[in-house]
């Protein structure tokens, strides 16, 4: 029997205080509105704001990372309007969409530190697809790649993440 597909996105999350992969984090995969930033003209702000900061995200999945620290699963919502055996989310590859992952650390930092826990409740990682692709020499459009990997490296005091492969 053959292996199930990979999905578009993967996660993965690593302790590096315990230097362990961090195991029963939830994960939820959002999807954010795309909109386009205000053109050069434009007054600026005159507060803090991004294109996304009124964006409300839609969850597409969920997931609780293995002994492994990955998402190897993810349970995908059904669609407003449709019963269980309507469709379901997909994930888009599409150059300029927007995604959100929230690792919901606080409980698993409780379980390792007790109530001291963590500083980070949770953790937000925002991404576009395509960001930061380059168009190749054939004029084929690298980001519209078919898989995207999110690493997370995580401290009780800080976190660093980056595009894998």
């Amino acid at each position: 029997m053959a292996a199930p597909p990979r999905p578009a996105i993967t996660c993965h999350v690593l302790d590096t205080t315990l230097g362990r992969p961090a195991s029963f984090i939830p994960v939820t995969l959002m999807s954010l509105p795309s909109t386009s930033p205000p053109p050069p003209s434009a007054p600026p702000p005159s507060s803090f704001t991004t294109p996304f900061s009124s964006s409300i995200p839609t969850i597409i999945a969920t997931g609780l990372t293995n002994s492994d620290g990955r998402v190897s699963t993810w349970n995908f919502a059904t669609l407003p309007g449709q019963d269980e055996e309507g469709s379901r989310w997909r994930i888009i590859t599409e150059r300029g969409r927007v995604y959100m992952l929230r690792f919901e650390t606080e409980g698993y930092f409780q379980r390792w530190y007790g109530d001291a826990g963590g500083f980070f409740p949770w953790v937000d990682v925002v991404f576009k697809m395509g960001g930061g692709d380059m168009m190749e020499e054939d004029g084929r459009d690298e980001g519209e790649r078919k898989h995207y990997h999110v690493p997370v490296l995580l401290s009780r005091f800080g976190y660093s993440t980056y595009r894998g492969s």
